[in-house]
């Protein structure tokens, strides 16, 4: 359903072929961004499903005590998003 938020994912674990995705810097301060769907904050690693301008792309943030590291992925088209953000899930992508 379109403008459905969901959160209280879990990523599963890794599989031993795993595809890795490119993580970047956000150097896009200020840009206005749409959250959809994420993981559940249970892990360090809590992953965002984000839409700005017509594209999406997966934010990353790895919390460690008081130090937070933000990363994002390059960005797409919404169905090649949707298949990046379920392969990540699914473990098959990282």
């Amino acid at each position: 359903m379109a403008g459905l938020h969901r959160g209280n994912l879990h990523v599963t674990r890794p599989a031993d072929q795993c595809e890795e995705l490119s993580w970047h810097i956000p150097t896009r301060a200020g840009e206005r961004v749409r959250v959809r769907e994420w993981t559940c904050e249970c892990r360090a690693i809590v992953y965002e499903l984000c839409f700005s301008g017509g594209v999406g792309f997966v934010r990353r943030t790895k919390r460690r005590g008081r130090q937070v590291a933000v990363a994002e992925t390059d960005r797409w088209g919404s169905r090649r998003v949707r298949e990046v953000w379920s392969a990540l899930l699914a473990g098959r992508m990282r």
